[in-house]
């Protein structure tokens, strides 16, 4: 199609819409913020488009089409990244663009058709479902509970010493609202410890080489607690809220067909996973 029929199309359907799709000038060429999601739209519209052709003919559509998806680091390594094998053999033709995230996105300006978010989850306009849900306990390394018995390993073990050895702690924002309950009563858990990270594993993989203790998802320690790597302990102060993970997508975006079935993979991989525990 010559340049300038485009260029007129694309001016028409500008002035239709009442806004701007495409940035450009005699040098470049972008789509807009607008440009984008008018784009993935008329991709959904395709994909219905094509699945009832596909149902009304009576054959059933191959899932085809790019997927952008952004994972937690942790809920990756731990859950993902083996199984994916699967998701990519049985759906050869959806074009998967996996995104690894240490903090939650903006789906609608980054254009991210599906991600799992760490809860619990402020109100929002994203769809959320419930993948997992995990409680937080205290764990460290056999080696670093023997130097501290007393302390740490008593049966009434204090918010003080807790609070002491937590020398590298989880952060993320959602963790500032945790409440340690005890007896009836409940103390803020948080405050400034000796290092801080985002990354649950490398958290995990200080506190196993001794580096302190720490309050952690118990589905992201539970292998290490198999192995003896490290030892829960202070069962009695519970932390609330509990762990959640959520498979969020935005609330005007037509569930696909593809985000309906990775949606599913997480699921089938997270069960994977506990048969493996058990």
């Amino acid at each position: 199609m010559p340049k300038s029929t485009v260029s007129r199309s694309i001016s028409r359907l500008e002035t239709d819409l009442n806004i701007r799709l495409l940035e450009r000038n005699s040098r470049n060429l972008r789509l807009t913020t607008e440009g984008e999601q008018f784009y993935h739209h008329c991709q959904l519209m395709m994909e219905q488009l094509a699945a009832t052709q596909a149902t009304l003919s009576g054959f059933a559509q191959v899932p085809s089409g790019k997927l952008t998806v952004s994972l937690p680091a942790g809920f990756n390594v731990e859950f993902i990244q083996s199984e994916l094998v699967h998701f990519l053999n049985q759906y050869p033709e959806i074009q998967l663009d996996l995104q690894i995230a240490h903090s939650h996105q903006d789906l609608y300006h980054g254009n991210i058709d599906l991600a799992v978010q760490i809860g619990p989850l402020p109100d929002s306009e994203l769809i959320a479902i419930k993948l997992i849900e995990s409680p937080q306990i205290w764990v460290g390394s056999p080696h670093y509970l023997e130097q501290y018995t007393d302390e740490l390993q008593c049966q009434d073990v204090t918010i003080t010493s807790l609070k002491k050895h937590s020398k590298i702690q989880l952060i993320h924002p959602q963790q500032y609202n945790f409440k340690m309950h005890f007896k009836g009563g409940e103390d803020v858990l948080f405050e400034p410890p000796v290092a801080q990270c985002n990354d649950a594993l490398t958290v995990r993989q200080a506190v196993i080489t001794g580096a302190g203790i720490a309050l952690l998802p118990k589905l992201l320690v539970q292998r290490a607690l198999n192995t003896g790597e490290l030892i829960e302990f202070a069962k009695e102060r519970e932390v609330h809220p509990k762990t959640a993970l959520y498979a969020v997508y935005p609330s005007n975006k037509f569930l696909s067909e593809k985000t309906r079935l990775f949606i599913q993979f997480l699921k089938d991989a997270i069960a994977n996973n506990d048969n493996k525990d058990d």
